[in-house]
Parts: structure tokens; sequence; C-alpha cells
């Protein structure tokens, strides 16, 4: 049977749990804004999940998970976030965000061979012995990742601007943010808001859909364990007899 505030011939209306109030959405990953300027981060690390754009996407999913607002009384915050497209069988409920991202990815080396910071140096127990592991920095990885978010209302989705607004700017010392991955090397990657957009049409109204879109410039460097010798200085003094 088709909604009663939908023609026949249109889609039927996404099926909405009741009351948001009732929704309990999942806990959130380990990413983290870094908040202050100088503040002290944990050391780089060997954990690596998943490739420099996939942890870009990752982080910024996680973060949304942590946010929220309150509008009028009302506290707002996603109630789903994904990183890929939902399935076809997932109950919709409002409002969601889904990150992808957009067209290719830039590799920007920084010079002319990869760079090793003897600082770097991490733990990693499946390098061969005689050898310590560290992080080599090969270049850095940018690229364009889109918000989608989608909303039951139009009330609905200004809140859900508000809310975006403020949590793509949060601090005052930088423009847009940075975040940390610990499920990539626990490197920090930076997010620069560059395009939002909201678009409506017959067809989403129909629906009960009200869409929209924020892009965002992301980069972080692109890493890799490498195992090197071990280098044992020694110091071998000549002593000169001179009778």
């Amino acid at each position: 049977m088709s909604s009663p505030d939908c023609p026949p011939t249109s889609p039927a209306a996404p099926e909405e749990l009741p009351g948001a109030e009732v929704l309990v959405p999942p806990s959130p990953g380990e990413t983290t804004l870094i908040i202050l300027r100088d503040s002290s981060v944990k050391a780089l690390s060997a954990r690596r999940e998943c490739d420099a754009v996939t942890a870009l996407k990752r982080g910024l999913k996680e973060y949304l998970e942590q946010v929220s607002i309150d509008v009028a009384g009302a506290r707002i915050r996603f109630q789903r976030v994904f990183s890929t497209w939902s399935d076809t069988d997932d109950v919709a409920t409002y409002p969601s965000a889904v990150v992808l991202a957009i067209g290719d990815a830039e590799y920007d080396y920084a010079s002319m061979s990869p760079v090793l910071d003897p600082a770097n140096k991490v733990v990693d127990g499946s390098v061969p012995s005689g050898t310590s592991p560290y992080l080599v920095k090969y270049a850095e990885v940018a690229v364009t990742l889109a918000i989608e978010v989608h909303c039951s209302s139009a009330e609905e989705r200004i809140a859900v601007s508000m809310l975006l607004e403020d949590v793509l700017n949060p601090v005052d010392w930088m423009y847009g943010f940075q975040l940390v991955l610990p499920h990539y090397f626990n490197q920090r990657a930076v997010y620069e808001p560059v395009t939002t957009q909201m678009v409506d049409s017959e067809d989403s109204a129909r629906r009960r859909w009200r869409p929209g879109t924020v892009t965002l410039k992301a980069h972080v460097p692109l890493l890799r364990v490498r195992a090197l010798p071990n280098f044992d200085p020694r110091v071998v003094v000549e002593v000169e007899d001179g009778t």
C-alpha cells in the first residue's frame, strides 16, 4: 500500500523507525579531534588497518558519530553514519549521513625520494631480528570527501546544517580541523570544508527526503613501515707510542 502523502505511481516513502529518541547510535570509533594547537598526541605506531583514502573516510565517519548540537531544546545528532552506501534492506533512520570520496586522490610527493625521520621509530614485532622498524613518508595523499546528509524534513536539515557548520570548524586556531587516526599509524589528518549544497526536487519532496551535501578537502601523509638495519656506532681510538 502506498503512503497517503504520495501518488500511487511514486516510490514508497522511506520506512522510518518511530521516535528518534528510542534510537541508540552505535558507539563511535577511536578517532579523536585535536582541540589545542600544541596538544600532545600519542606517538606514531605501526598499526595500519586500511589504505590512506579509506583512513580519511573512516576518520571523518567516526568523528561525525560523536558530534551533536542543541537546537530549540532538542538534541540533534546523526542516527547512523556510513563510509559506503548502505544496503538496500537497511531501515532508514534520520538524520543520517554517508562519507564518500569524490574523484581521484592525488599523490603529492614532498621530495624526490622517500623521507625517513629517525624519530619515527615504531614497535613492530614482525620485522626481522637485527633491524628496527621505521615509518617512511613517501607522499602526501589529498582527496575530496563528500558528506551526504539525509533528513526527513526541511527543518531537520536546517538543524543538521547548523551542526555541520559548527563541527567542521570546531577550533579558533585553524580553518577546518585535525583528527588523529589510530587505524592509520596514529597519524594526524587535516580536513578543510570547501562547499555546501542543499538541493530539492519534486521526487525528493514526495518521498519526504531532504538531502544535503558538504565537500571537504582531506589530506594525510602516505606512510609505510620499513625495517632498517640497526646502526651500532663504535669509536676506535688509536694511541701512538712516542717512545
